[in-house]
């Protein structure tokens, strides 16, 4: 019984340390599955709340059909498990708009690499119609 405990207790601590990681602004890229080499200027941007949960805000630039480029902000649920987090785009709050078709799904994990923090997984629309890769890295 008294091993039980012990490794709740650690398990708690790890996930803990875990989510603690993931504070602060990560950056990089996603990849569109059908086009693997157009690479999307992309940011996800954690901040640990008082109650061990996340506010997470994700950054797509992209380029209007006119040419011009535009960053749209996007307030995201965030869930984080042992081994992944989960990131869902609930609404574009800049610039403001009202469509959900173009807001996105993630299943993301973190490795270090070369002394690198990286974040990694897919990313889908949430109409599951589009998709593909994610790769950030965390600004120190």
């Amino acid at each position: 019984m008294k091993s039980l405990a012990i490794l709740a207790i650690s398990f708690l601590f790890n996930s803990h340390s875990f989510s603690q990681s993931l504070a602060g602004e990560w950056k990089g890229a996603f990849t569109d599955a059908t086009i693997a080499e157009l690479k999307t200027p992309f940011a996800l941007h954690f901040t640990l709340k008082k109650d061990s949960t996340y506010k997470v805000y994700t950054y797509t630039r992209y380029r209007e059909f006119d040419g011009a480029y535009l960053t749209a902000v996007c307030e995201a649920a965030c869930r984080v498990s042992a081994d992944s987090i989960f990131i869902e785009e609930l609404k574009q709050v800049k610039p403001k708009s009202n469509k959900t078709d173009h807001l996105q799904k993630m299943q993301l994990s973190t490795r270090t690499k070369d002394g690198k923090r990286i974040m990694e997984g897919w990313w889908e629309g949430v109409n599951g119609i589009f998709g593909g890769t994610v790769l950030l890295t965390r600004k120190e």
